[in-house]
């Protein structure tokens, strides 16, 4: 029961990144996967289970507020979190 909602959890990541084009909508997206990944880690239930869903809590809320910071320079830069007028701009 607990896998099945970890692989739910995981799809509804995958789904927000695909296809989502606000990117604070993505970063919640990668959340929601990393939170997926740590119950399917924490079914397992092997020894090395804690440490590991420890670590990736910890790898996930560092990656979260790097991505946040990136995207709060980037709303200054560009005035929007919409991804598709990212692209559009040339460097």
């Amino acid at each position: 029961m607990m896998s099945t909602a970890a692989a739910f959890y995981f799809l509804i990541g995958i789904y927000c990144i695909m296809a989502k084009r606000n990117l604070i909508k993505i970063i919640i997206g990668l959340i929601i996967l990393q939170y997926g990944a740590d119950l399917y880690l924490s079914t397992i239930g092997f020894r090395m289970g804690e440490a590991l869903i420890s670590l990736t809590e910890i790898l996930g809320l560092t990656t979260t507020a790097v991505l946040v910071f990136l995207s709060k320079k980037i709303y200054n830069k560009i005035g929007t979190f919409d991804v598709s007028k990212m692209r559009r701009l040339k460097g």
